[in-house]
């Protein structure tokens, strides 16, 4: 049996409606490229930990509570950072008013605040680390 150029046998004398080109060119698009495989994203490994770690986060803290928190963990940050933005500020303005000697003092004072927060940063993370190796401690070791 011979085909013509639209696929059909050349007995089938009824000519090829847009109905049945559609579906023929549909089946010759799904020989081309076959449809790949359904994606499962419970397959992929950080969406497994990511849902692991969020159980094991903090549930019911709101994010005041949280703030509170950070701020009472590491008060030195904060300060840094109030400290830092006051020189920029002052700073700023003095260069605004073409005041070069105290827009010069107040940047010097900018890095120096910088360098208080980072000292800050360091300090409470060392005393946070030594807190929870204490209490993992106490608990390990009841007397």
């Amino acid at each position: 049996m011979a085909t013509g150029t639209t696929g059909k046998a050349l007995e089938d004398s009824r000519p090829m409606t847009a109905d049945d080109i559609k579906i023929e060119f549909a089946k010759r698009q799904n020989q081309k490229y076959p449809k790949k495989a359904e994606f499962n994203p419970d397959e992929l490994e950080w969406i497994q930990l990511n849902q692991e770690l969020s159980d094991s986060r903090m549930v019911g803290e709101s994010s005041q509570d949280k703030l509170f928190r950070k701020l009472t963990d590491n008060p030195w940050i904060p300060a840094g950072c109030l400290l830092t933005t006051g020189f920029l500020i002052k700073g700023l303005f003095a260069f605004g008013r073409k005041d070069n000697a105290k827009s010069q003092f107040n940047m010097r004072g900018r890095i120096l605040a910088q360098g208080f927060t980072i000292v800050g940063l360091m300090v409470g993370l060392v005393y946070n680390m030594r807190k929870e190796k204490a209490a993992k401690d106490a608990s390990a070791n009841p007397i």
